[in-house]
């Protein structure tokens, strides 16, 4: 058997143990029937929506994002996921400009 095996076997001990012997002498006075689940999967999808990216000859992408409204750091940070998450897929640098363009300006 692998190590793992063996933690599993120790973990299912100890935690069945812990609900027969240790919850009584805490004052918790439920009879426990079976050991609960203790991992609850969860699997979240999410879409990240870039405006512009472009590959250029130095095999870096260019990534491009307008903006009206300044959202000030909560949209910094979210162009910084777009710019990680580009990185780590694409295994490429990345250099994110933001043009605004609020108040019928555009700003860089």
């Amino acid at each position: 058997m692998s190590h793992k095996d063996y933690e599993d076997i120790i973990m299912k001990t100890v935690h069945t143990y812990f609900g027969e012997a240790v919850l009584p002498f805490l004052g918790i006075n439920e009879h426990v029937v079976q050991i609960g689940q203790t991992e609850i999967p969860v699997l979240e999808v999410t879409r990240m929506y870039m405006d512009f990216t472009f590959l250029t000859v130095k095999d870096r992408y260019l990534h491009i994002e307008f903006q009206f409204t300044d959202g000030g750091v909560v949209d910094l940070r979210r162009f910084h996921s777009y710019e990680a998450w580009l990185h780590y897929t694409a295994g490429k640098d990345v250099m994110t400009y933001v043009i605004f363009t609020g108040d019928g300006k555009a700003l860089f």
